[in-house]
């Protein structure tokens, strides 16, 4: 659990190697959810092969991104190794280390877990079609405006990314609500 340094939007922070693989495991499943809500009927961004989909019993026609869905669900696993992790050395006092013998199991299992959830989605990757004529379509929406607007936020009233991001949905929301309601 040796302290590294990784970029964060500010420039450096110190976090430790375990804490790294596991932000690797949560981008994954947020990828993991992105190709997910991109094969469905309301995006259709991408579509998946038959040798990374499955059909439903329902709608034979369907192409479920279940191996996408399994990644997503995966790093819930990682987190929770890490807790276990986290849980295990909150008491230790110092220059006692008989606990740790306790460390290499959620370790192990998140590397396991970890290498299982690139290589499905390295798999699932190399077995998608981009639907260009539908993204192309979509890309008129404004919804591009959101780092442009977030980028404003930051340099002139000097809030923090995230936040500016935060208030660009609300925005977002309020628009589509008024929409809606026309």
């Amino acid at each position: 659990m040796k302290n590294v340094l990784i970029p964060d939007e500010f420039g450096f922070q110190t976090t430790t190697r375990f804490q790294g693989f596991l932000l690797s495991a949560v981008h994954l499943s947020r990828l993991g959810e992105e190709w997910v809500l991109w094969t469905s009927e309301e995006f259709e961004f991408i579509t998946p092969s038959d040798s990374v989909s499955t059909g439903s019993s329902i709608m034979p026609q369907k192409k479920n991104p279940d191996p996408m869905e399994l990644v997503c669900g995966k790093s819930a696993r990682v987190i929770g190794d890490l807790v276990t992790l986290l849980t295990l050395s909150k008491g230790l006092p110092h220059a006692y280390n008989r606990d740790l013998q306790e460390d290499k199991e959620p370790v192990f299992d998140s590397v396991k877990t970890i290498l299982g959830m690139l290589e499905v989605s390295a798999e699932f990757a190399l077995n998608i079609t981009f639907n260009r004529d539908r993204i192309q379509k979509a890309l008129p929406a404004g919804h591009l405006d959101a780092t442009t607007l977030a980028d404003y936020l930051v340099n002139k009233v000097k809030t923090c990314y995230s936040l500016a991001l935060w208030w660009y949905l609300i925005v977002l929301m309020l628009y589509i609500t008024v929409q809606v309601q026309i």
